[in-house]
């Protein structure tokens, strides 16, 4: 694995850490108040995101102005990892009509 690679996936791995391994919610707050899954979808890691929201994170969830779908729209990956984490999101209802509540 790179350098780039393994700094890139730290928050993702800590997101994962702390959700499943101390038993917190899976709607807390990290780091810029994001919650897990808005780092797993920035990532566009679709089996992550999957996993968060089987286990009740919100698709709908937003910060600043800023949602989960924006967030994985944006995602620093392939497109075919983007469109995956996208089609899942909208699946789960996420409002693609959302800016903010």
């Amino acid at each position: 694995m790179r350098l780039t690679q393994m700094s890139n996936s730290l928050p993702l791995c800590f997101c994962f850490f702390v959700t499943f391994w101390t038993g917190l919610d899976v709607e807390t707050r990290l780091g810029f108040g994001w919650t897990p899954l808005m780092y797993a979808v920035s990532v566009a890691n679709c089996n992550l995101a999957r996993l968060l929201l089987d286990r009740g994170a919100s698709a709908n969830f937003s910060k600043d102005c800023w949602t989960v779908l924006m967030a994985s729209c944006t995602a620093s990956s392939s497109e075919d990892k983007i469109g995956h984490c996208v089609e899942l999101l909208l699946s789960r209802s996420a409002d693609p009509n959302m800016v903010d509540r």
